[in-house]
């Protein structure tokens, strides 16, 4: 998925042969830490000072990076080092069709979200349409002027077969077997890279978000397309056969339950839904208004289907502690704003339905990055290849 992830990787090479490591290394600490000082790159990189300065030099020429004056520390012992930061020059376009929506957003390095654009759907987008939607929006686009776009990340609520690039199924969307990556790239002139959306968010909170010091984390997110999973595991990413990983919100939590579009009953995803929250109130709320909503509780059957889905969601967190122990479970969109309002009751239901000792220490938090968390996870999917070989991926733009 993204080098960043791959920590034990993080360390810099003095042979000189594998400048193209260095750089990335060096520009993959700036990304996520910046602005951080020469210094702290020599102590992290395990390189010398002047190969440092070197690395950073370069970078500075690509447009990468820049510098700027250390900051000021009383009874400083030698030389100030100066603090590298990412630069404001260059972006990545993150891309999420939905079920009702399309959205582009423009990013750039250190996880920073310049704009975002969004149309509403009255039904689900086809791929074709959806390409429609997301050109028009492109050139509406205010902050890509002046800027680098360096390739498009694409945030797909689906099964996408990362080593193919083809979509192999979005239920909610209703594609199956698309190559989409290719059509939006032919379309907009970029390259672009497609994977799950989940997949994205936890990436996304892990590196900037709620996930940030931790190495083992479950990111999961309720959306009007249902649930979506992302679990990272000894600092990496867990994908599976055919990237077809933690599929989480189909995950069983009620034998008795509702069908779900994958063709089986009682999943999470079914049992703890904000269409169903929608369906009581008589109105599709925004996601980043239901923490109002809830806390409001001014009907009872609003207070008593919060009460069902939160001890659903609970059985559906112990079932993931159980797998995956992690140290940190990250709830995202409708699920964040649940917890919120019953988050004494979920944590009742995780410790009832856990093996008491695999739940000991576990934090269950909200994500932090809330609706800039997808733009962010869609763009570090496309700046994967900067990170990788910064000089070379510049140069394939230029060609």
């Amino acid at each position: 998925m993204t080098e960043t992830l791959l920590r034990d990787e993080r360390q810099g090479n003095r042979n000189e042969s594998t400048r193209q490591h260095n750089l990335s290394v060096v520009l993959s600490y700036v990304h996520e830490k910046g602005p951080i000082t020469r210094a702290e790159l020599t102590r992290q990189t395990n390189l010398n000072r002047s190969t440092i300065g070197a690395l950073v030099a370069e970078l500075a020429q690509l447009g990468l990076v820049y510098e700027s004056a250390p900051p000021s520390v009383k009874r400083s012992v030698g030389r100030p080092s100066p603090l590298v930061h990412p630069s404001n020059d260059v972006v990545a376009l993150g891309v999420n069709p939905d079920i009702d929506a399309v959205q582009v957003s423009v990013v750039g390095l250190g996880g920073v979200v310049h704009e975002v654009a969004r149309r509403a759907t009255h039904e689900p987008p086809t791929p074709e349409s959806s390409i429609e939607i997301l050109i028009d929006l492109v050139h509406g686009l205010e902050t890509t002027r002046g800027r680098r776009i360096v390739g498009i990340g694409l945030a797909i609520p689906g099964l996408v077969n990362e080593y193919t690039q083809r979509i192999r199924i979005a239920p909610n969307l209703g594609w199956v077997d698309v190559d989409y990556a290719a059509m939006v790239s032919r379309a907009l002139g970029y390259p672009a890279r497609a994977a799950n959306d989940a997949n994205l968010g936890v990436i996304a909170e892990y590196m900037f978000g709620a996930g940030r010091g931790c190495d083992n984390v479950v990111y999961l997110n309720g959306s009007s397309s249902g649930i979506g999973g992302g679990v990272v595991v000894d600092s990496r990413l867990v994908r599976g056969s055919r990237s077809f990983a933690a599929e989480l919100g189909h995950t069983l939590v009620n034998s008795n339950g509702i069908a779900c579009q994958c063709g089986r009953s009682g999943c999470l995803e079914t049992e703890v839904s904000v269409r169903r929250i929608w369906k009581l109130l008589g109105d599709d709320v925004a996601l980043d208004e239901l923490d109002d909503v809830y806390a409001s509780q001014d009907r009872d059957e609003l207070a008593h289907e919060l009460d069902r889905q939160a001890k659903a969601l609970g059985v559906g967190i112990a079932n993931i502690i159980t797998v995956f122990s992690p140290e940190r479970v990250i709830l995202g969109g409708h699920l964040g704003s649940l917890y919120q309002a019953r988050s004494a009751m979920v944590a009742a239901e995780v410790r009832s339905s856990s093996m008491p000792v695999l739940a000991e220490g576990v934090e269950i938090v909200r994500n932090e990055l809330r609706n800039r968390m997808m733009a962010i996870g869609a763009a570090e999917l496309a700046f994967s290849e900067l990170l990788r070989d910064p000089a070379g991926a510049l140069q394939s733009l230029a060609s």
